[in-house]
């Protein structure tokens, strides 16, 4: 296709297992009203979402509602920067309006916090909520409850230049992990560049090691063991990952200055866009901003190379919209939340965004998405922010890849990563 376009160590492994294989964008947008009625109810809705691509759908179904409903006037703000910190400071505080985007890195420490139920509203009973798939479901139910709805179903993974593969006697994309690692070294010896990093708010790598560390127990080769801790299951994607940066095919110093939260718009956008590189990780959120690069090759989008038996597809139930369990209109954000999570609107915000649907029996007429559509349908797919992993995977393998980009040997990595879930568990347990 041519396109242009030790005891808690184990209880907490076999809870991210059991997720995995049941799983198996500062600024502000807003809408300003005036000669508002007395008796109307104002809404604010707060979100991560910031830049026209990213909301103008969003602002349409907020005008639409508003026109049906002329007693319910609601303004969207878009934060852009540090909006984990600046949401959490805000609920803490009684000042997170009346519905809320929930960052990826928030879900689990919002668990630990113990804000579910509590100052974040249970939508377990909303009607709403049957509407998506059973994966979306499992995904989004923690101890019964569901505390926010996603507004699409994100997929991670790899865009491949396939100019650059084809130069190399490469004629289509690799499918296991050795492929890839023989691929990027066939197109490194012809002089290209294998790929191009970035971390940011989701490092690339990061996903190449959460995909790496469970594809075994997704393609049944291994199954939990009581004698396995979740350090031991992730020193395998870590170690991997690791290796392929001493091997020179992942370039330290590329991905070392690539820090920014959306690090991504730079390297998919310009670096892989522009040509003669042959692989990068693509969640399908970054995929407008490669192919704003007006990129001149063909290319084709692919689950990641991280499994032995075949690709795996990165999954995310993105978007999470929360309703605000202290704030004064809780009815009313519902009944807000209800129309915006309709299927006509949910299915034109995931085709804006790139995205897949999250809605039972949802399709996609984008070719760009039929693998990774077809892995999901497969089950061979992976979760690094599901809502029942009782920690912060996705920033601790952040983390580690910071360290990689700093240069530490393996074996503090390691270290940090086993020590870090320690502490993480240890101080949810103390929360609760």
């Amino acid at each position: 296709m041519r396109t242009k376009s030790s005891a808690a160590g184990h209880l907490l492994l076999a809870m991210f297992l059991i997720a995995v294989m049941l799983a198996a964008g500062c600024g502000s947008s807003g809408i300003q009203i005036v000669g508002q009625k007395a008796d109307t109810v104002n809404l604010r809705f707060i979100g991560y979402k910031v830049g026209k691509s990213k909301v103008e759908e969003i602002d349409t179904i907020l005008n639409r509602y508003m026109e049906e409903n002329e007693d319910v006037v609601i303004v969207y703000e878009g934060i852009a920067e540090k909006y984990v910190d600046i949401m959490s400071d805000r609920l803490q505080s009684g000042r997170a309006g009346d519905l809320f985007m929930i960052g990826d890195q928030a879900v689990s420490t919002y668990a630990a916090n113990g804000w579910y139920g509590t100052k974040i509203a249970d939508l377990s009973g909303e009607e709403f909520v049957r509407q998506y798939s059973p994966m979306i479901r499992k995904m989004i139910t923690l101890d019964g409850q569901v505390p926010a709805v996603p507004m699409c179903l994100s997929t991670v993974g790899m865009l491949g230049n396939m100019d650059v593969l084809s130069a190399c006697g490469i004629d289509r994309m690799p499918d296991t992990f050795n492929e890839w690692v023989r691929d990027m070294e066939t197109v490194q010896e012809y002089g290209f560049t294998p790929m191009v990093n970035y971390q940011g708010n989701a490092a690339s790598l990061s996903f190449l090691m959460a995909g790496r560390s469970v594809a075994a127990y997704v393609e049944g080769v291994k199954t939990y063991d009581e004698g396995v801790t979740a350090a031991e299951v992730f020193s395998r994607g870590i170690t991997d990952i690791y290796g392929l940066i001493e091997a020179g095919l992942i370039d330290r110093a590329q991905f070392a200055g690539e820090t920014e939260a959306r690090a991504y718009q730079t390297v998919l956008g310009e670096e892989f866009a522009s040509g003669g590189v042959a692989f990068a990780v693509a969640p399908s959120w970054t995929l407008t901003a490669f192919q704003s690069g007006e990129p001149e090759f063909e290319y084709r989008y692919a689950g990641l190379p991280v499994g032995d038996a075949g690709p795996l597809a990165g999954v995310r139930a993105s978007v999470l919209v929360a309703v605000n369990n202290e704030g004064e209109h809780r009815k009313e954000a519902a009944a807000f939340l209800d129309f915006l999570m309709q299927p006509e609107h949910i299915e034109r915000y995931a085709a804006a965004q790139t995205s897949l649907s999250p809605l039972a029996g949802a399709k996609t007429d984008d070719p760009l998405l039929a693998q990774p559509l077809a892995l999901i349908e497969a089950g061979r797919i992976f979760s690094d922010t599901d809502a029942r992993i009782p920690f912060n995977l996705l920033k601790l393998l952040n983390e580690a890849t910071l360290q990689m980009a700093d240069g530490e040997p393996l074996e503090q990595i390691l270290t940090g990563f086993a020590v870090s879930v320690r502490e993480t568990m240890s101080s949810n347990a103390a929360n609760r």
